[in-house]
């Protein structure tokens, strides 16, 4: 067993750490990031494949919260199960 999963391994909240994290290349070059193996890479490195990763997350949540914040106004709007959320939504305002 590798050193990375027996870290998967030891906690409930490790067991998604990624066997690569994009690691920026150094300027000049405008290259992609680079797939670097997570147990190869520093602290630094780590600290530069959160940023991305959180971009994403954060983008995923935008998107949860405007969805149920359109569910909420439709339902609160009377809508039922076949109707359009977005035209009920509309039609209220």
């Amino acid at each position: 067993m590798t050193t990375l999963a027996k870290l998967r391994a030891s906690s409930l909240t490790l067991q998604a750490l990624p066997e690569t994290i994009p690691v920026p290349v150094q300027p000049p070059s405008r290259a992609a990031p680079v797939a670097k193996p997570l147990a190869e890479a520093t602290v630094d490195e780590l600290t530069f494949a959160i940023a991305p990763a959180e971009e994403e997350f954060n983008a995923a949540a935008d998107r949860l919260h405007a969805l149920k914040k359109l569910l909420r106004l439709a339902r609160e709007a009377g809508a039922v199960g076949t109707d359009r959320p977005v035209d009920v939504v509309a039609r209220a305002r």
